[in-house]
């Protein structure tokens, strides 16, 4: 768990899950660019215990994780009263068709492609969800 990037109060927090080091660290320094608090977890468990815990503005979930996987982490977030209005981004590899369809099924409010889509993008991906006014 990492919450360092919580240093302003007014900022919005963001939930980045994701196992892999290289990833989590160009993802927070976009939001970081944006004025964003970012939060991380390494594993499903540990990011469905931090969204309950931070209530973040955001979550950008990737798929393939250790312990909870993406899918389930979504549908147990979208399953709670308390948890299911956080919108969340899925990024992963798995870029193919089933893949998108189930993660927007399940409540996903975007789908992007983990490794193909720059992070600035994704970033303002976020803006425009949590800022629409900004656009």
């Amino acid at each position: 768990m990492n919450d360092a990037g919580l240093h302003s109060t007014n900022a919005k927090k963001i939930l980045i899950v994701e196992d892999e080091l290289p990833f989590t660290q160009i993802y927070r320094d976009a939001m970081h660019m944006y004025g964003y608090n970012v939060i991380e977890a390494e594993d499903g468990e540990e990011g469905l215990r931090m969204v309950k815990v931070y209530k973040p503005d955001l979550v950008l979930l990737d798929l393939i994780l250790p312990k909870l996987n993406g899918f389930d982490v979504l549908q147990q977030i979208k399953a709670s009263d308390e948890l299911k209005d956080i919108p969340v981004i899925v990024y992963s590899i798995l870029d193919d068709k089933p893949n998108i369809e189930r993660a927007m099924k399940l409540g996903a409010v975007d789908f992007t492609f983990k490794g193909q889509t720059p992070a600035v993008e994704v970033a303002n991906k976020i803006r425009a969800i949590l800022d629409p006014k900004e656009k």
